[in-house]
């Protein structure tokens, strides 16, 4: 069997997606592709860009990827939080696995080595041996925190949105490991409360960590 690479993702150029999502919406898809396999390879972080370093790379207005950003959510190939300023570094989580990502793989490769085209043997080879996208990515990182499972995965993404809504800061990844932290020690409803409470007394995210990581050692729910 073919050994499978899980950092590229060549084999969406030839999956139909970029027919479905039209010139503009691939381009910015695939560039941020690009960038989750450069800078993400374990896949489980946010890739964190201005939205003004995507216009440069990419040649669309700020406009043109609002709306693609809103399509890709649509459509389910990514999440996002946009900063309140464009030289901001925004937040992407590209969906990995897509779903029937194994079935649009194979289809895919199939149809590639069935056409008449006459299409390079060395990049059929290509498109065989990339899996990024198909397959959940491998952790090649023994440094990094160990896998959740899926209910604390939701219930992170729960408190990154309460964490947008209530201190609207850019959110880095050692922030996010933090609140991953919260995650595994408290419930969704104790996290709102504490994120409100320092809302109204004007305080930041650390007193509400701080009061977070006190009520957790007392009452996570089991």
């Amino acid at each position: 069997m073919t050994q499978l690479d899980r950092t590229s993702y060549v084999w969406l150029r030839f999956s139909g997606l970029p027919e479905q999502l039209g010139p503009e919406t691939w381009t910015l898809y695939e560039t941020l592709c690009a960038l989750d396999s450069y800078l993400n390879i374990d896949g489980r972080q946010y890739v964190q860009m201005p939205v003004d370093t995507l216009k440069d790379i990419t040649g669309l207005s700020q406009a043109k990827i609002e709306k693609a950003l809103n399509r890709l959510f649509k459509k389910k190939l990514l999440r996002y939080s946009i900063a309140n300023h464009p030289l901001q570094a925004s937040l992407f989580k590209l969906t990995n696995p897509l779903d029937d990502g194994p079935k649009l793989r194979s289809e895919t490769i199939a149809d590639l080595e069935q056409s008449q085209a006459a299409v390079p043997q060395a990049l059929v080879q290509l498109v065989r041996r990339s899996a990024r996208y198909a397959y959940p990515p491998f952790e090649r990182d023994l440094s990094l925190p160990k896998k959740m499972d899926k209910d604390t995965e939701a219930k992170l993404q729960q408190i990154c949105d309460l964490y947008y809504n209530h201190f609207g800061q850019v959110t880095t990844i050692f922030v996010i490991d933090r609140l991953r932290n919260i995650a595994q020690r408290c419930t969704v409803e104790q996290v709102r409360s504490a994120f409100e409470n320092a809302q109204k007394q004007k305080l930041g995210f650390h007193s509400a960590e701080r009061s977070l990581l006190g009520k957790g050692k007392h009452h996570v729910k089991k």
